[in-house]
């Protein structure tokens, strides 16, 4: 009898079918049974880890607070900018940044965020060490006037590496008498807006160099270097990196004395150079003379380039100033 190969081959398809659609039905409620485990699974999985982003996160309710306020500083006359808000117990929008900057400084998430990151606003200058210590944060202030002054905002890390400190600046020493010398400690930037912070190799001292720059008129600029040193997880603002020369001919102050910072003024155009130098640990400027400049223009109205450098030695700036 012949087989008919074609049949043969038909009924095992067809059982082979019959076969796949049973298994399959069988499986059927086990598969829907795991979906749904699963499904409630990553839902639950997905709805704690949420929660818990957005309780960790919560420092980003307050950088977008930080931000909208740096956003509408921008936008304001000197008028506005110096006006009280009511809205704002009383405050103006300098105070209010530097409240909310504060609030995020002093958030515990904070220290896990790269901060110049974080805080990225075109309204913001900032300026950290490598070592990511020390931090100067600086935005215009918005007085009105010739005078282009910035706020600066000082923070550091502690030892600990834990947190962030803002130090509580000191301007007047109450338990001083009005005739008694003053025990302050404040950062003076003088207004200048800050780009770098360089350590500075001093044996047994955190020493940090930072350098702004600034418009004091329409016509007047000047370049600063300010020394700030770490203590524990204090700071000194006062410290002797300088010796700069009295000018001031009515002062009873000694010829010499010593301060924190340097200052070169100079008319808009010449200041050259003003840098510091890691490897040889050489603060140098170069400038043109004018009538603002160290050494003034002569009466000729010929400028003359002066050139200098400045040396740290481990323990202050050494070399000729003018």
């Amino acid at each position: 009898m012949a087989i008919n190969l074609r049949l043969v081959s038909l009924k095992i398809n067809i059982l082979i079918l019959l076969s796949t659609a049973w298994i399959v039905n069988l499986l059927i409620p086990v598969m829907r049974k795991f979906t749904f485990s699963l499904a409630l699974t990553l839902f639950t999985s997905f709805t704690v880890s949420g929660q818990s982003s957005i309780k960790g996160d919560s420092i980003f309710i307050k950088v977008d607070s930080l931000k909208n306020l740096l956003s509408k500083a921008d936008t304001l006359t000197s008028e506005e900018a110096n006006a009280l808000d009511e809205d704002s117990a009383g405050t103006g929008i300098n105070a209010q940044i530097s409240d909310q900057l504060t609030a995020v400084l002093t958030t515990a998430s904070v220290i896990k965020y790269k901060l110049d990151s974080l805080l990225k606003h075109p309204a913001l200058g900032i300026a950290h060490s490598k070592d990511n210590r020390l931090w100067i944060f600086s935005w215009y202030e918005n007085t009105g006037g010739s005078w282009k002054s910035d706020i600066n905002f000082v923070c550091y890390r502690s030892v600990d590496k834990k947190r962030y400190i803002i130090p509580t600046e000191i301007y007047e020493d109450e338990t001083k008498g009005p005739f008694e010398k003053q025990h302050t400690n404040y950062f003076d930037g003088r207004g200048a807006g800050f780009d770098t912070i360089d350590k500075l190799p001093a044996r047994g001292k955190q020493l940090y160099l930072a350098h702004g720059w600034g418009i004091s008129c329409n016509t007047c600029v000047y370049e600063i270097a300010v020394v700030i040193e770490l203590v524990g997880d204090s700071v000194n603002y006062n410290y002797p990196a300088f010796k700069l020369k009295n000018t001031d001919l009515n002062s009873y102050e000694p010829e010499f004395y010593d301060s924190p910072f340097f200052v070169l003024d100079a008319r808009i155009g010449d200041i050259e150079k003003f840098d510091y130098d890691n490897k040889t640990q050489t603060l140098k400027f170069v400038y043109l003379t004018d009538d603002n400049t160290p050494i003034q223009q002569e009466e000729s109205g010929k400028q003359k380039r002066i050139i200098r450098q400045l040396k740290f030695n481990g323990r202050k700036f050494i070399g000729k100033y003018d």
